[in-house]
């Protein structure tokens, strides 16, 4: 459990229509490597239902769904997630002692939520980091949430447009001029100058060859939210 000083993590996001919150596959699937509670075990889930600022806590406990842990060496970071009072969103907390625990364990399960179709995050949905200090709940830190699925293409795109900008534009010329010109030597200057094409086609096919690395390596390890400094 953490200490009395310790930060939390929040986000409350809308479920879509006709889904079953309480379906157990379902939280099964989002907290994969955590390891489940009960929730009858109502000696420990008040301890962690402690940590919430009073005004939510009875909320929490009527709409309670999920009280799970992460194993670690030093401790054991809980999560809560609850529905709301109407059906229509569940808020998930993630508890740690650290801010760089909060932040991973939230990206973590952020990113499972993106893959459910259960789950209809918006565009400007965020997550709110809180330091508790002596029962003061002081906000943090924040993050967008990178919502779009599937959009990993054009999240690179805007990291590397001038690279590949010019690097389509070369190959593109280079291939014309392959297409179009055929020199009669290989010493005339239009000769001279279908070699040197030829080179440049070979550094920029190379060229290309290491942006598709870089965009396989991005997609698997871009960032799920854009955290703002504290």
């Amino acid at each position: 459990m953490p200490s009395p000083t310790y930060l939390r993590s929040i986000c409350t996001v809308p479920l879509t229509p006709d889904t079953d919150a309480r379906d157990p596959a379902l939280w099964a699937r989002v907290f994969t490597g955590w390891q489940f509670q009960e929730l009858d075990n109502l000696e420990a889930l008040d301890r962690v239902i402690e940590l919430i600022r009073p005004s939510h806590q009875t909320e929490v406990r009527r709409g309670l769904l999920v009280y799970a842990t992460w194993p670690q060496a030093s401790g054991t970071l809980p999560a809560l997630v609850n529905l709301s009072a109407d059906g229509r969103f569940v808020t998930l907390r993630v508890f740690a002692s650290h801010l760089t625990e909060v932040q991973r364990r939230s990206e973590q399960l952020t990113e499972k939520l993106l893959r459910e179709k259960a789950f209809s995050l918006p565009e400007e949905v965020r997550i709110r980091v809180a330091i508790n200090l002596d029962g003061v709940a002081t906000d943090l830190t924040a993050g967008r949430v990178n919502v779009r699925r599937g959009g990993a293409l054009r999240s690179f795109y805007e990291v590397n447009k001038y690279a590949l900008n010019v690097t389509s534009l070369v190959l593109v010329v280079t291939l014309l001029i392959f297409l179009l010109v055929t020199p009669d030597s290989n010493f005339t200057p239009l000769g001279k100058f279908y070699g040197l094409s030829g080179r440049i086609l070979s550094a920029v096919l190379l060229n290309a060859l290491l942006l598709v690395s870089q965009f396989l390596f991005f997609a698997r390890h871009r960032q799920v939210i854009d955290w703002e400094k504290p």
